[in-house]
């Protein structure tokens, strides 16, 4: 997680996300591919997009990778990685 920079990306999340079950991982870093694309889902309700916007171009700085947030009230059926749960 921290070579890649998604412990820094769920700390973020973690702040002021909204109310939320779990944050997963999707696409190529879930199948262990460095793309230079973090597709991130955050499975929930009343999240905070605008935050998401807001972080979004902080994190993709610090971590010279692209991030793809996605928000879903449930996991879906591709190969996904749980990075946190409640």
């Amino acid at each position: 997680r921290e070579h890649l920079g998604l412990d820094l990306i769920i700390q973020n999340i973690l702040k002021n996300i909204g109310s939320f079950s779990k944050i997963v991982l999707l696409g190529d870093y879930a199948k262990g591919i460095d793309s230079g694309v973090i597709e991130i889902l955050i499975i929930g309700s009343e999240i905070n997009q605008k935050y998401l916007d807001d972080i979004k171009i902080k994190i993709e700085s610090k971590i010279s990778r692209k991030i793809v947030f996605f928000i879903s009230s449930d996991v879906p059926d591709q190969h996904h990685l749980v990075l946190f749960e409640v």
